[in-house]
């Protein structure tokens, strides 16, 4: 299935189809896998700008293969806890709106325990989304 990474069975029939994408930099896990540590040395925007620089390069990416419309992306977040929090309770403000027009069905940074969907106007109701 081109664009997608996984697919997930969802109650009803049909499937959840994902995308998952890294927002660090390639030297930064290169750094990590042979220490071992995983350091945060990141403020917040710079988190911030990395999750929007992800999402940018994986739209671009996967949009010329796939109908993005019915995939969701995934930002890991594993190894860079501050992609997941606390980056996106200033992602939302700033970029949420612009995230939502990018034509996922939706857009989520993805932690070791927790997920926060990224593509919302902080100043509407969170959209649906599926359990």
């Amino acid at each position: 299935h081109p664009g997608i990474d996984a697919r997930a069975p969802l109650d009803g029939g049909g499937f959840l189809q994902m995308q998952v994408t890294r927002a660090l930099p390639s030297k930064d896990y290169e750094i990590q896998s042979g220490s071992k540590v995983i350091d945060r040395t990141r403020g917040t925007q710079e988190s911030v700008e990395l999750l929007r620089a992800a999402i940018e390069s994986k739209t671009e990416r996967t949009s010329n293969l796939a109908d993005i419309s019915n995939i969701t992306l995934l930002i890991d977040g594993r190894h860079a806890v501050d992609l997941a929090f606390p980056a996106p309770t200033v992602f939302i403000p700033e970029h949420g709106k612009w995230a939502d027009e990018q034509g996922w069905e939706s857009i989520w940074a993805v932690g070791p325990s927790f997920a926060k969907r990224l593509d919302w106007d902080a100043d509407d109701s969170l959209p649906a989304s599926r359990p």
